[in-house]
């Protein structure tokens, strides 16, 4: 559990109107990755067809017990941007039954070149078979649930917004593809 269930450099590059941006594809300097709790992950600017907005999207895979802690209200911070409002948790359903996911909304700014710059950042973590805003209370579960994922979809804002931008819109996409693909894993037999 360790290791990603599938390469994440095999998620879509175009998915529901959004566009991989070409060469907008970055990396994380190893220390960063290593605190992180990465063994893989994937950082992709995509860009809206219909609206034009851009996103930058991170999705990372590794040990629950390191990826659980990098919520956004932590590392923007620890980074140098400063929290504008209390975050909130909101809901996505997706098709099929009894489908919900959790996701988290926060907003981040800092002087950049003598101008504020504020960001909007939609982030979810997968642990257990459950999309959560975080995973604070389920260390318990991590020994035998070890594997997490986190989708954290960043875009620069003008002001805030509300729950039906287009992060969110592209979370709803990329949330059914990564299940799509952790349902087509053969089970692997108990012991």
């Amino acid at each position: 559990s360790k290791e990603s269930p599938f390469p994440l450099s095999e998620l879509p590059k175009e998915l529901g109107g959004w566009t991989m941006i070409p060469g907008a594809q970055q990396t994380l300097d190893p220390e960063t990755a290593r605190i992180a709790g990465s063994s893989d992950y994937i950082i992709r600017q995509y860009k809206q067809e219909k609206s034009g907005e851009e996103v930058e999207v991170l999705i990372l895979y590794g040990l629950a017990s390191s990826v659980f802690a990098h919520t956004a209200e932590v590392c923007y911070p620890a980074a140098g941007w400063m929290a504008e409002k209390h975050t909130n948790d909101y809901e996505l359903t997706l098709e099929g039954p009894d489908k919900k996911a959790r996701y988290r909304v926060g907003y981040f700014s800092r002087n950049v070149d003598g101008a504020r710059a504020l960001i909007e950042v939609v982030y979810s973590f997968r642990h257990d078979g459950e999309w959560l805003p975080n995973a604070w209370d389920r260390w318990k579960k991590f020994r035998s649930h070890p594997g997490m994922f986190r989708i954290q979809i960043q875009r620069q804002v003008n002001g805030l917004a509300d729950e039906t931008d287009p992060s969110v819109s592209l979370l709803g996409d990329f949330i059914p593809e990564i299940e799509r693909r952790l349902a087509q894993i053969p089970a692997t037999p108990a012991n």
